[in-house]
């Protein structure tokens, strides 16, 4: 049986692990690291079928990047307005 782990799935699975953990910086680096992986394994691809499976894992990352950004900056907003909050009331 196949025990290792292919790279790109286990940057993904550990991306999604950080986002849902909160850690969306650690999260954004690992899609990253599964993207660069991808375009590394689309450019040896001489599979058509293969290259097609690598291009819409590499939409869904894409996807969820979009999604992490924005819950991360939506997270920063509300820091900012708290932290407003609290020096108004100091």
């Amino acid at each position: 049986m196949f025990d290792e782990v292919n790279p790109i799935l286990k940057n993904v699975d550990e991306a999604r692990e950080f986002a849902t953990m909160g850690n969306y910086e650690a999260s954004l680096k690992s899609y990253s690291s599964a993207r660069e992986l991808i375009t590394m394994e689309q450019k040896s691809c001489r599979s058509r079928l293969e290259n097609d499976k690598w291009s819409s894992l590499l939409k869904d990352i894409i996807d969820e990047e979009v999604r992490i950004r924005k819950i991360k900056k939506f997270m920063n907003d509300i820091d900012l307005l708290l932290s407003a909050e609290d020096a108004k009331r100091q």
